[in-house]
């Protein structure tokens, strides 16, 4: 499973020429199975991990977004490179709204911009208004789905930011006066209100059939029904506005979240004619992305006609839909290695295996009699541990 990167496919390529090479010379008796023996042995399926999806859907709309904005400013800048100052806060790569959306959570979330953030005062002025949700977060930490989930968020809250710093705390600073010239603008707002629409009516419902218990091959109808609804919304007005007013949605209606976000999205705005246009322009983009990246489980790939092919079906069981559990382990490894470089690899592989097995739960449900009876019997096979480590890293 993977990520479909092009180090990936040149990855698979060479594991499949490893895996041709060694197999004949390591399986006993391999010379005396049958041709169609040999091919079982040596194939190899490779699938798409369905939550990278998301990663992809949120940096092919970040870029058409910022495609349109181009369009539609003609080399203009508005907002918050007109404010002399800020220009640290600008990155002219980035989509607009985008920019809205990571300078508005360096400013008000909470851990974002130590220096020039007012997570507190915000925090008093929520109170204040009744707000008892966070809603804001920062970008760190968080990668699938967020730009999705803010662009809602910042347009749930932004008539709140705006009184907020106009009003009350005030632009005491460049990040604050980036976010308060960015607020104010009708384009920007358009790309949340979209961003958010998606998050609710898209891309949570697509994680949550993602991270659902089911075969990976039930994706195939999953991603054809979301092929065929941008499909459907770019070919007929009248979809793309049911959209826009959150009456279709690619998903179950049981996997939409309607709260007081959702509602602020289908509340009809000023500048919903924009966010129609945008949305048009995003959708076009989105559908080239997944027929590219998912082709193999849309009508004529690979793994759409084995649907119904029942040995295919139980050799494919125990393929996980996702491979987020590895991508965790990476992460935290990765995590290791930087705070603490100089560290044997079998410390950091052992903190690993603790934290990701829950070693210290289990060892919370012991009595001291079991636990001290379990200490010993590492303590004993300890040695044998370190050199059958020593043996496979010599090989």
């Amino acid at each position: 499973m993977s990520d479909r990167a092009a180090t990936e496919a040149l990855f698979n390529d060479m594991l499949q020429t490893y895996r041709k090479e060694c197999l004949p010379l390591y399986t006993k008796g391999w010379d005396k199975f049958s041709t169609a023996a040999k091919e079982k042995l040596l194939h190899m399926n490779n699938f798409f991990c369905g939550l990278h999806l998301l990663v992809s859907m949120a940096e092919t709309i970040s870029a058409s977004l910022k495609e349109f904005e181009d369009q539609f400013f003609d080399g203009k800048h508005p907002g918050a490179p007109n404010v002399p100052g800020v220009g640290g806060f600008i990155n002219h790569s980035e989509s607009r709204t985008v920019r809205l959306i990571r300078t508005c959570t360096k400013a008000l979330a909470k851990g974002g911009d130590e220096k020039s953030g007012v997570h507190r005062h915000w925090k008093t002025f929520k109170r204040r208004e009744n707000i008892t949700k966070r809603y804001l977060q920062v970008f760190r930490g968080n990668r699938f789905n967020i730009v999705f989930l803010l662009g809602g968020c910042v347009h749930f809250l932004h008539e709140k930011v705006f009184y907020f710093l106009d009003k009350v705390q005030g632009t005491t600073n460049r990040l604050l006066m980036a976010v308060h010239a960015d607020i104010q603008q009708p384009v920007f707002l358009a790309g949340c209100k979209v961003l958010g629409l998606l998050n609710k009516l898209v891309t949570t419902p697509l994680w949550r059939v993602t991270e659902s218990d089911g075969h990976i091959i039930d994706l195939c109808d999953q991603y054809t029904k979301l092929h065929n609804f941008f499909s459907e919304c770019l070919e007929k007005d009248t979809t793309l506005f049911k959209f826009m007013k959150g009456e279709v949605s690619p998903f179950e209606d049981n996997l939409v979240n309607k709260d007081e976000v959702y509602d602020s999205l289908i509340t009809e705005t000023q500048n919903d004619e924009i966010a129609m246009s945008m949305a048009r322009f995003t959708f076009t983009a989105l559908k080239q992305l997944l027929g590219r990246v998912v082709k193999d489980f849309l009508p004529g790939g690979q793994y759409y006609d084995l649907k119904v092919n029942k040995e295919f079906l139980q050799q494919t069981l125990s393929v996980p839909k996702h491979n987020k559990l590895p991508e965790r382990v990476f992460g935290y490894l990765d995590f290791l290695l930087k705070k603490r470089p100089n560290v044997r690899s079998i410390t950091n592989e052992a903190q690993v295996m603790f934290t990701f097995n829950k070693t210290a739960k289990y060892m919370d449900s012991l009595t001291p009699e079991q636990l001290h009876r379990e200490i010993q019997e590492v303590m004993v096979k300890r040695e044998g541990r370190i050199e059958e480590r020593r043996e496979k890293r010599d090989l």
